[in-house]
């Protein structure tokens, strides 16, 4: 018979190897490899690694954090990347001896793994399990959740190991007041140096720790409380001072967005998205992905079975105190203040909008003073884990001790772990970063071409410059600044989570205004979107351009003779030409005898040039009154336009059957189109007898038809970026 200590350390590590075993299978082979690198260059987490990227090649400076050649000229520091500071200040001394093609996000996401299995078992032994089957199927049950794999694109925030150390910390907190309070505060250093968000939480989560050693146990006295909070508050602000993240103003921590982020009241069985395999997605608002709180099939019924079980024996224990006339004391006292303070998380969660589905069933103001400040934290929906960490932990220990002997329990949990596994298949395949298995997604742009001329230039200037997650293509700006990054060159490109929208301002305005009047730095490489090329002759007078993959690459004529040599070599080896672009009212103008149908996905409205405004208004368009993000539908026959609808907050649509007669024209075939802005949710579609014509891609899709009804041509906008799309060189 093997030995409780042997067997608690076997369960261990049969239960990390479980969960790490789930985690790989899901991450791919890939993204654990920390000298794989360009499979990170792709969605959000492509902000993260360029982040490090960049720091690990900068001087140090105070703040630490500070990012100087990324988003150049102004830079960022490596919490507004999200590049998990603690990883990126720990490693960046070693940068050296590092591999230029080296990333600490896969073996993050492992460390998370390892961590929160841990913190899970101890959690569960505080709660009072004690059987070994038991802890392994509970530790593996609160790792391997749906909200932990739901968050895999945004590697800072699968800390989640920081949420269930803090729920164990306060359980501990009873019987070891002193070692509960010392590990609060090691869980705060530590999160001060991950992310705000989760720093939040657990400030929360240690302020009832506070309390109950306080006010409950009795432990320090009411001033020592009071000190202990301050000083809490105190080592998160340091953290968060010496990474950099008070670099800006309030004003530029501050987002927009405050009621959208927020999860919903039916979060906790809506497995939003189709992310069950059993259940059905609920309807929601688009943006409340942020507020993801699927508890799983296994997860629903141990919660289900937790709060019936647990209903049934407070009323039958109740009933029989009144009938003795006794009062029981409970025997976890105290608990109600960490309910409390998850329950108020969980309210911010909801935000103050608080919706049911799609329906809003409650709003409430708050001050205009403090909005600036909560603002920061715009994304509520996130504040939902703590009680959904309690709400998994509390029904499993409740279940473990009370509901049924070990043998037929035990069972019963492998079974429903198996359920919850099996459940979260279809998360795993559905989830973008599905695409770290598939090394077909690694980067589009030609290593060849561009990194000779990046290699002889000084800096690499994007117009418009920040905030460009899709230059040409998706995620295409962490390709270039992958390059950037590795030849230590300064980009003007990237995305990061707050900036200063002023210095932002300022920068483009003198960027613009050195391009009208033609003064053009002679190191740089600049990389121009289509709008840019009717603006800027003065400039590209002085200028080489050419199309290098689909992008309007250029660089001056005095430049210096490496990078002019690196042009001229890739410019004959490479067979590259002139750049060329057509703006969407060229395109109209093109087809003005036609049909042509459009309609707007996403975002159309923010980049629509005033030709193209005009000639549409020439029609009887209204569409200069579309708002941003709102829906949009035309349709032009022969140069007039016959249709038209926009919406701010809906999905709208337009059919006519076959044979229809619309203003004197007739319709040879069944004709449909949906649109829709981003809020009203991300349906849109052009066609023609039920068969679709085109692709869901943001901003504006044109579809056009000859007078029977036959295609002829179809060309999409991205007017969230430009009115141009970009054409073949001939």
């Amino acid at each position: 018979m093997i030995a409780p200590k042997y067997s608690r350390l076997i369960g261990t590590g049969l239960a990390v190897l479980t969960t790490l075993s789930v985690a790989i299978y899901v991450l791919g082979p890939y993204i654990i490899n920390p000298t794989q690198v360009k499979v990170l260059l792709q969605g959000d987490i492509g902000i993260h690694y360029l982040g490090w990227a960049f720091f690990r090649y900068s001087e140090w400076t105070f703040p630490l954090g500070e990012i100087p050649d990324y988003y150049y000229p102004l830079g960022s520091n490596i919490g507004f990347t999200d590049s998990i500071p603690l990883m990126a200040l720990l490693l960046k001394p070693f940068h050296g001896i590092l591999p230029t093609d080296f990333q600490y996000i896969g073996p993050w996401f492992l460390i998370c793994v390892v961590l929160q299995t841990w913190m899970a078992w101890k959690l569960l032994e505080e709660l009072g399990i004690k059987d070994v089957i038991q802890l392994v199927v509970g530790s593996i049950l609160l790792t391997s959740t749906p909200v932990w794999f739901f968050r895999l694109a945004h590697p800072a925030l699968c800390a989640h190991f920081l949420i269930l150390g803090s729920l164990w910390m306060y359980i501990r907190s009873k019987s070891d007041w002193f070692k509960a309070l010392k590990g609060q505060y090691i869980l705060l250093f530590v999160v001060a140096f991950v992310h705000p968000y989760l720093a939040v939480m657990i400030l929360g989560l240690a302020s009832a720790v506070v309390l109950r050693i306080t006010f409950i146990e009795k432990k320090i006295k009411w001033w020592g409380g009071l000190l202990n909070l301050v000083a809490m508050g105190a080592l998160l602000v340091f953290g968060w001072w010496i990474t950099g993240y008070f670099s800006i103003s309030e004003a530029g921590r501050a987002a927009e967005g405050l009621t959208d982020f927020s999860t919903n009241l039916n979060a906790f069985f809506n497995p939003m998205e189709d992310t069950s395999r059993i259940l059905p997605s609920l309807p929601h608002n688009p943006l409340q992905y942020e507020g993801y709180a699927y508890l799983g099939m296994g997860g629903l019924i141990l919660v289900v079975a937790w709060l019936v079980w647990g209903g049934i024996q407070v009323f039958t224990s109740r009933k029989k105190a009144i009938k003795n006339a006794q009062v029981e004391r409970e025997p976890n006292s105290g608990m109600w203040i960490l309910w409390l303070v998850v329950f108020f998380m969980w309210v911010w969660a909801l935000s103050i909008k608080v919706y049911w589905g799609t329906d809003r069933v409650l709003r409430y103001d708050l001050a205009d003073a403090i909005i600036p400040t909560l603002s920061a934290f715009r994304t509520t929906g996130r504040f939902v884990w703590p009680i959904y960490y309690l709400l998994l932990t509390l029904s499993f220990a409740f279940i473990g001790k009370k509901l049924l002997r070990p043998r037929p329990l035990n069972l019963i949990l492998v079974v429903l772990l198996l359920t919850q596994l099996y459940d979260q298949g279809a998360l795993w395949k559905n989830r973008e970063w599905y695409k770290w298995t598939n090394p077909e997604s690694f980067m589009e742009i030609s290593e060849d071409k561009w990194g000779p001329l990046v290699e002889a230039s000084d800096k690499v200037l994007l117009w418009p410059p920040f905030e460009m997650k899709h230059i040409r293509n998706r995620d295409d700006y962490a390709e270039i600044g992958y390059l950037a990054a590795n030849y230590q060159k300064p980009a003007s490109i990237g995305f990061v989570a707050r900036s200063e929208k002023d210095a932002e301002s300022n920068y483009r305005n003198t960027f613009e205004k050195d391009m009208e009047e033609g003064r053009v730095d002679p190191g740089a490489l600049y990389l121009f979107l289509p709008q840019s090329t009717r603006y800027y002759d003065k400039s590209f007078e002085k200028m080489s351009l050419l199309e290098i993959d689909g992008y309007i690459v250029g660089i001056s004529n005095q430049a210096n003779d490496s990078l002019r040599s690196r042009w001229e070599k890739s410019k004959v080896s490479w067979n590259l030409k002139q750049p060329l672009a057509e703006d969407l009212s060229s395109y109209l103008k093109k087809y003005e005898d036609k049909t042509i149908l459009m309609a707007s996905l996403d975002e159309a409205s923010r980049n629509l040039n005033e030709s193209t405004i005009s000639y549409l208004e020439d029609r009887g368009s209204q569409i200069r009154n579309l708002v941003f993000r709102g829906s949009y539908i035309g349709v032009l026959n022969s140069g007039k336009l016959i249709y038209e609808d926009m919406a701010e907050n809906a999905i709208i649509n337009w059919e006519v059957e076959s044979g229809a007669i619309l203003e004197g024209i007739t319709f040879p075939k069944k004709l449909r189109i949906v649109a829709s802005g981003i809020l009203a949710g991300y349906e849109m579609s052009i066609a023609v007898d039920d068969e679709e014509q085109v692709e869901k891609k943001r901003g504006l899709s044109v579809v056009v038809l000859d007078e029977e009804g036959t295609l002829i041509d179809k060309a999409q906008f991205d007017t969230y970026q430009s009115s141009y799309r970009w054409l073949d060189s001939p």
